[in-house]
């Protein structure tokens, strides 16, 4: 029988997309607020992956990814993505300017061979984690760089986003040796 261990904390970080309209500065606030300090930014980078958003969302969406300072258990991932819906919710009611949907947050988890998002919607490679919450395998770091499955969104594919997370790993890396004292046993990665 396998002995059952405490897993190692992972770095979270929150995918954003929003209108022009919204200032990044309220969405800032209320990520903070959830996850704490930010410690790394990637964009503004204009969003034209694919036309899913626009009908909520509007047109020239603008793509941004926040990661956090603080390292937490991978068992907050659906609490987590919980937060993130209402927080949406308080953004589109005060600063909706015409459209539904004007931020959407994706957060997820990177450990130092994977990163995962969480998302509401069930699909064949996305497993339950409770409160109406999936959880995603979207990239995979192997040999020294970021791999895709047949199923990683075109932007998260793409590479655009990859030296943002690599240096976000790196960064993830030296809070776990600083830790490591500190730290559940757990397996090697």
């Amino acid at each position: 029988m396998g002995r059952i261990r405490t897993p190692l904390p992972v770095k979270y970080f929150c995918g954003i997309l929003h209108a022009p309209a919204v200032t990044p500065s309220a969405i800032r606030a209320g990520l903070q607020e959830l996850l704490g300090p930010i410690d790394d930014e990637f964009g503004p980078l204009e969003f034209d992956y694919t036309c899913y958003y626009q009908p909520a969302m509007g047109a020239h969406l603008v793509r941004r990814i926040y990661s956090f300072v603080g390292l937490q258990s991978p068992a907050e991932l659906a609490r987590i993505k919980c937060a993130t819906n209402a927080l949406e919710r308080d953004l589109a009611s005060t600063t909706g300017r015409g459209v539904s949907r004007p931020v959407n947050l994706d957060p997820g988890y990177m450990e130092l061979a994977k990163l995962i998002l969480a998302s509401t919607k069930n699909f064949y490679h996305r497993i339950y984690l409770g409160q109406g919450i999936y959880a995603e395998l979207t990239l995979i770091y192997q040999r020294r760089h970021w791999k895709t499955l047949p199923w990683t969104f075109p932007d998260y594919a793409g590479g655009a986003y990859w030296p943002f997370f690599t240096r976000v790993r790196r960064t993830f890396q030296r809070q776990l040796q600083s830790l490591a004292g500190d730290l559940p046993t757990s397996p090697a990665e």
